[in-house]
């Protein structure tokens, strides 16, 4: 199933803000510092049967399913608010891989962003490696660095002018660019 960083304890509370994530357990947490007025999304990698409890129950919402999609508001107004937690469970069939086409709104029904968390980016965190990955946030060892008589990560090498790839006496011109 799916891999979450050992970095992430498994408690919705330390989720990022406005993050959503699906547990092995069919649970979505979620964790946002903006009250939730209504949200949708959409189950991937299983069969979506139904969805109910959580904040969103004791909110007083309504969470209907259809196609994959599970739709939550309040025919009363009320909000789930600031927080985290469990915002519903869902009964499905199969292996759920994640949450996409994911919508949250506040009381005014205006939408604000919300991501589903799939646990620190791995990748290479050093910023003078040819790989650094500025998204990284977990170094993953995977770095490469210039090799020995390259360059530049392409793996170039300098001509005898000194300049990295150049056109230099061997190719006929002189160390001044003139042939």
């Amino acid at each position: 199933m799916r891999k979450i960083s050992a970095n992430w304890d498994g408690n919705a509370c330390t989720l990022p803000n406005h993050s959503v994530y699906l547990t092995d357990e069919s649970f979505v947490y979620y964790h946002s510092s903006t009250p939730i007025a209504g949200f949708q999304f959409d189950v991937e990698g299983a069969s979506l049967m139904g969805a109910w409890g959580g904040d969103a129950e004791a909110a007083e919402f309504t969470t209907p399913t259809g196609n994959n999609t599970v739709l939550g508001f309040s025919f009363t107004g009320s909000t789930i608010p600031v927080g985290c937690g469990t915002l519903t469970e869902l009964s499905l069939d199969g292996t759920p891989s994640g949450l996409s086409a994911i919508v949250f709104s506040d009381s005014s029904g205006t939408a604000f962003d919300v991501t589903y968390y799939v646990g620190p980016v791995s990748g290479c965190t050093d910023d003078s490696a040819c790989n650094y990955n500025a998204d990284a946030e977990e170094d993953d060892g995977s770095c490469e660095y210039i090799t020995e008589g390259a360059c530049d990560c392409d793996g170039n090498v300098l001509d005898e002018c000194g300049i990295c790839d150049g056109s230099g006496p061997e190719e006929g011109f002189n160390c001044n660019g003139m042939p």
